[in-house]
């Protein structure tokens, strides 16, 4: 049979404890003499969270809220509870309000930490958890999370280059039909332009000597004909 008090560190002390039912009476028989303490609402928020029931904790934070909208622990409880809930976009704004509040208190700060490296924001990731660290380099889980954040940050980064790697075969493939080589693409374009020179140059032959405008037709279809036989000698060579 628990022990119901209505002592606000005691109530606290059975959080830390793990005790979350005790915590919860002893932070409810604290709310039933004072319904707004923001603190109590918290540690019952926390007790709640504890047993399976963060719908209940999320009420008791937005009620921690309404009593003291600049209470910075029911910010980064309901960063907690957003987070667990993969609502990463609040519980980053709520730890940053959290953080803001209260400059020198680390635990937000790794809770921003680990929110935007759900967000893939790898660099401040970092930086949010390099800023816990400095205000409390002892603090559980920070050094763990630079490793899981560098780790992703590989990752990614070797998944881009991947991407990278494969859009560039495929504007190599674009810009190399048929696979033919460079030196092979370059012959065929110089041997097309010499075939237009050669058709100019006779049909500026033809029109002097006779001006027979249809004649000089005649010399461009043939030149027509020879660049197809052409290009179509080049597309039965195999791909070097």
């Amino acid at each position: 049979m628990s022990v119901v008090t209505e002592d606000p560190d005691a109530a606290e002390r059975m959080l830390a404890c793990g005790e979350f039912g005790a915590a919860a009476d002893a932070a409810a028989s604290v709310l039933l003499v004072d319904p707004t303490n923001p603190r109590m609402l918290c540690v019952m928020a926390l007790a709640e969270r504890g047993q399976g029931r963060p719908v209940d904790a999320m009420r008791n934070c937005s009620d921690a809220l309404k009593a003291d909208p600049r209470y910075a622990w029911a910010y980064s409880v309901r960063s907690l509870l957003y987070l667990e809930a993969n609502c990463v976009i609040e519980a980053e704004r709520d730890a940053a309000r959290a953080c803001q509040l209260d400059p020198h208190w680390a635990e937000p700060r790794l809770l921003r930490g680990r929110a935007l490296a759900r967000m893939r924001r790898y660099s401040e990731a970092k930086m949010a958890v390099h800023q816990a660290l400095a205000i409390d380099p002892g603090i559980g889980g920070a050094r763990e999370l630079l490793g899981l954040i560098h780790a992703a940050q590989s990752d990614d980064e070797a998944e881009q280059k991947l991407v990278m790697n494969a859009s560039a075969s495929f504007v190599s493939r674009v810009t190399t039909p048929f696979g033919y080589t460079q030196k092979q693409r370059r012959g065929a374009a110089v041997t097309s332009l010499l075939i237009g020179v050669l058709a100019i140059v006779i049909q500026v032959a033809i029109v002097r000597r006779y001006g027979v405008v249809h004649t000089t037709n005649a010399a461009l279809w043939l030149a027509v004909l020879v660049a197809v036989a052409f290009a179509s000698k080049i597309n039965r060579r195999p791909p070097s």
